[in-house]
């Protein structure tokens, strides 16, 4: 692994796969600062059309949240729009 690279290629290949298709589909035609409250609820309730909630899930907390939550954090937006939404039961 490289000394300035993030992840193991395995997992920046995993994440590459799932934002191209888990996200873009439903919001990547949007800015980053474009993404509102609105959206990610819209991006929730159209996912757990197609995926299992358990599967939904680790995408939402590991993949979306993460990626707002880095974009706050380099000030490329003000704040997140991943709050107040809630996600499919996993039974």
């Amino acid at each position: 692994m490289a000394e300035n690279q993030l992840h193991r290629n395995s997992t920046a290949e995993r994440t590459e796969r799932v934002i191209r298709r888990h996200i873009v589909p439903v919001i990547g035609v949007l800015a980053l600062a474009r993404v509102r409250n609105s959206h990610n609820k819209g991006w929730v309730k159209d996912r757990a059309t197609h995926l299992e909630p358990g599967t939904l899930s680790v995408i939402y907390n590991g993949t979306l949240v993460p990626l707002f939550n880095a974009a706050v954090n380099d000030k490329l937006i003000g704040s997140t729009p991943c709050v107040g939404g809630r996600l499919p039961e996993i039974s």
